[in-house]
């Protein structure tokens, strides 16, 4: 028997209203379940949770509810910018550059004021960071110049400046 392909049609997406209270026990729930998992700044909290409860209510209630409840974490200490910024720091940190990791921490959506602070301890210590990672990399100094640039593109993609890299 011949089969024909169905034609694709696109799934219109009711939005689900429920509660409010319902509604929020349900947001903070989805957030104490990923910070449970690791620390997020939050900008990137907020943006996990409006994509997952995007559906939710015809309005922008939810938008409001997730604001909400991410004051309430921050209240009460369980979302914080400073720790998320020096988890980053310390994993991070062992990888990069401070070039990288600024434009990082400014993905994240930080302050300005915390990123400075901690990108003036991972200053201190860069060039020890650097050799580290040139050593585990590579070992050994370049033999020809062809060697001494893959090296150098190499440290600079991991965000060292010239410096540095030099």
């Amino acid at each position: 028997s011949y089969r024909t392909r169905q034609s694709y049609t696109a799934k219109v997406v009711e939005p689900i209203t429920i509660p409010h209270d319902e509604l929020r026990r349900k947001i903070n729930a989805r957030a104490v379940n990923y910070l449970s998992r690791r620390e997020y700044s939050r900008t990137e909290l907020h943006k996990k949770l409006s994509k997952a409860f995007e559906n939710y209510t015809s309005d922008d209630a939810h938008a409001q509810l997730i604001g909400q409840v991410l004051d309430e974490l921050h209240k009460n200490n369980w979302q914080s910018d400073k720790r998320y910024a020096a988890q980053m720091s310390k994993v991070k940190g062992e990888k990069f550059g401070v070039a990288r990791l600024k434009h990082e921490f400014k993905q994240s959506g930080l302050s300005e004021d915390l990123v400075e602070q901690e990108l003036a301890l991972l200053k201190s210590t860069e060039l020890e960071r650097a050799r580290v990672i040139w050593l585990r990399k590579f070992g050994s100094p370049p033999v020809d110049l062809k060697e001494k640039a893959k090296q150098a593109r190499f440290m600079a993609s991991r965000g060292f400046c010239y410096e540095i890299v030099s």
